[in-house]
């Protein structure tokens, strides 16, 4: 059965925090196509609305949906970034809220992305870590055990995960969750990332 991973963009986004995901999935679903197996994976990006997003430094991406048609997803990954774009946007904090109370969907963040999490309130009473530069501001926001020194951190539903590269490192775990362990090892072999992470 195909997991629906849905990879949510903004302004400001950090490009290696979508991207690292993106590329950890998607090479994990082609490794099982060229074995003639089932893709795991059907990864896709959106974001609040169709317009072109501009990454950060600049990178622009086109999303391939908006909040107003994007798929069922199984999986949704929040990237980190230098913007509170997503904070203030009712549509953004309203569909992460009704895909945490989901009793089928996951969302994990990468980096910063956990402030975002924590706005929606959907870290209320959890584990989580950030980007290390940004411990102590998450650990200002009542309600949420932070984590530091680790790469991620798992609640189940809810995972997030320190900065940048720690977003290959947990999207690899995910791997191993949703589809298995070898998997995963074949996909950081590919990618030629540290396994195990």
């Amino acid at each position: 059965m195909k997991t629906n991973v849905g990879i949510f963009l903004f302004n400001g986004a950090e490009v290696l925090d979508f991207a690292g995901p993106f590329e950890v999935f998607t090479t994990a679903t082609r490794l099982c196509e060229r074995e003639g197996k089932e893709r795991p994976f059907n990864v896709f990006t959106f974001a609040a609305t169709k317009r072109n997003i501009v990454a950060r430094e600049g990178l622009e991406v086109v999303p391939a949906y908006s909040l107003e048609n994007v798929p069922s997803t199984d999986l949704v990954i929040i990237p980190g970034g230098v913007s509170d774009e997503p904070q203030g946007q009712k549509e953004v904090m309203d569909f992460l809220r009704k895909a945490a109370e989901s009793k089928s969907e996951t969302i994990a963040s990468v980096c910063t992305g956990a402030f975002i999490l924590a706005k929606a309130g959907i870290l209320k009473g959890l584990k989580a870590t950030t980007h290390w530069k940004h411990i102590k501001e998450l650990k200002a926001i009542p309600d949420i055990d932070v984590v530091e020194g680790v790469t991620f951190v798992d609640q189940g539903k809810i995972l997030t995960s320190a900065g940048v590269t720690s977003g290959i490192a947990l999207s690899l775990y995910l791997v191993s969750r949703f589809v298995d362990e070898g998997l995963a090892e074949l996909t950081a072999k590919e990618i030629e990332y540290p396994y195990p992470i």
